[in-house]
Protein backbone atom coordinates (compact mmCIF):
# COMPACT_ATOMS: atom_id res chain seq x y z
CA UNK A 1 0.00 0.00 0.00
CA UNK A 2 3.00 2.31 0.92
CA UNK A 3 5.04 1.84 -2.25
CA UNK A 4 1.61 2.66 -4.74
CA UNK A 5 1.41 5.85 -2.77
CA UNK A 6 4.72 6.89 -2.75
CA UNK A 7 5.24 5.79 -7.02
CA UNK A 8 2.07 7.71 -7.46
CA UNK A 9 3.59 10.63 -5.41
CA UNK A 10 7.09 10.39 -7.32
CA UNK A 11 5.46 10.18 -11.02
CA UNK A 12 3.13 13.16 -9.99
CA UNK A 13 6.19 15.85 -8.12
CA UNK A 14 7.44 15.13 -11.55
CA UNK A 15 4.63 16.15 -13.76
CA UNK A 16 4.26 18.74 -11.90
CA UNK A 17 7.13 20.20 -11.62
CA UNK A 18 7.88 20.03 -7.40
CA UNK A 19 11.41 19.27 -6.64
CA UNK A 20 11.21 19.89 -3.07
CA UNK A 21 10.66 16.94 -0.62
CA UNK A 22 7.27 16.00 -0.11
CA UNK A 23 6.63 13.13 2.22
CA UNK A 24 3.39 11.16 2.58
CA UNK A 25 1.78 9.34 5.85
CA UNK A 26 -1.12 6.92 5.72
CA UNK A 27 -3.29 7.64 8.78
CA UNK A 28 -6.97 7.05 9.56
CA UNK A 29 -8.74 9.57 9.77
CA UNK A 30 -12.42 9.66 10.46
CA UNK A 31 -13.51 12.58 8.71
CA UNK A 32 -10.75 13.56 6.76
CA UNK A 33 -9.49 12.41 2.72
CA UNK A 34 -5.95 13.78 2.46
CA UNK A 35 -5.03 16.71 4.45
CA UNK A 36 -1.20 18.71 3.76
CA UNK A 37 0.75 20.04 6.81
CA UNK A 38 2.31 23.29 4.32
CA UNK A 39 4.94 23.73 6.87
CA UNK A 40 6.12 20.23 6.98
CA UNK A 41 5.85 19.41 3.57
CA UNK A 42 3.90 16.42 4.58
CA UNK A 43 0.65 14.78 2.42
CA UNK A 44 -1.54 12.47 4.86
CA UNK A 45 -3.78 10.11 2.86
CA UNK A 46 -6.74 8.53 5.26
CA UNK A 47 -5.49 4.77 5.21
CA UNK A 48 -9.54 3.46 4.89
CA UNK A 49 -9.98 4.62 1.32
CA UNK A 50 -6.75 3.73 -0.18
CA UNK A 51 -8.08 -0.01 -1.12
CA UNK A 52 -11.20 1.78 -2.50
CA UNK A 53 -9.53 3.81 -4.68
CA UNK A 54 -8.36 2.97 -8.22
CA UNK A 55 -4.90 4.72 -9.18
CA UNK A 56 -6.16 7.38 -11.24
CA UNK A 57 -8.43 8.44 -7.97
CA UNK A 58 -5.42 7.74 -5.46
CA UNK A 59 -3.36 9.60 -7.53
CA UNK A 60 -5.95 12.70 -7.78
CA UNK A 61 -6.10 13.09 -4.01
CA UNK A 62 -2.14 13.27 -4.13
CA UNK A 63 -1.80 15.94 -7.07
CA UNK A 64 -4.69 18.32 -4.88
CA UNK A 65 -2.19 17.76 -1.91
CA UNK A 66 0.77 18.92 -3.82
CA UNK A 67 -0.79 21.77 -5.72
CA UNK A 68 -1.63 23.24 -2.62
CA UNK A 69 2.03 23.05 -1.76
CA UNK A 70 2.47 24.39 -5.13
CA UNK A 71 -0.16 26.79 -4.94
CA UNK A 72 -1.03 28.11 -1.08
CA UNK A 73 -4.08 26.83 0.71
CA UNK A 74 -6.74 28.31 -1.28
CA UNK A 75 -8.09 26.93 -4.60
CA UNK A 76 -6.73 29.92 -6.54
CA UNK A 77 -7.69 29.31 -10.96
CA UNK A 78 -4.42 28.41 -11.36
CA UNK A 79 -4.72 25.69 -8.53
CA UNK A 80 -8.23 24.69 -10.57
CA UNK A 81 -6.88 24.62 -13.80
CA UNK A 82 -3.57 22.76 -13.10
CA UNK A 83 -5.99 20.16 -11.65
CA UNK A 84 -8.19 19.80 -14.47
CA UNK A 85 -5.48 20.03 -16.97
CA UNK A 86 -3.86 16.50 -14.67
CA UNK A 87 -6.79 14.48 -14.55
CA UNK A 88 -9.95 15.91 -16.32
CA UNK A 89 -13.69 16.32 -14.96
CA UNK A 90 -14.95 12.73 -15.37
CA UNK A 91 -12.11 11.65 -13.07
CA UNK A 92 -12.96 14.66 -10.07
CA UNK A 93 -16.53 13.60 -10.69
CA UNK A 94 -16.27 9.82 -9.80
CA UNK A 95 -13.68 10.15 -6.74
CA UNK A 96 -16.64 13.29 -5.50
CA UNK A 97 -19.24 10.52 -5.62
CA UNK A 98 -17.34 7.65 -4.56
CA UNK A 99 -15.69 9.30 -1.40
CA UNK A 100 -16.29 12.88 -0.54
CA UNK A 101 -20.58 13.22 -1.23
CA UNK A 102 -20.19 11.68 2.99
CA UNK A 103 -17.86 14.30 3.80
CA UNK A 104 -19.88 17.30 2.84
CA UNK A 105 -17.39 18.88 0.75
CA UNK A 106 -18.73 21.36 -2.16
CA UNK A 107 -18.42 20.29 -5.16
CA UNK A 108 -16.68 22.51 -7.76
CA UNK A 109 -18.16 24.52 -10.34
CA UNK A 110 -16.82 23.28 -13.12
Amino acid sequence: MKERVENLLKELKERLGIEREVKIELKRFKRKLAPVSLTKRVIYINRELIPKLSDEELGYLIAHELLHLKHGIYHISEFEKELLELSGKDLYLSLYRKTWKGYNFPILQI
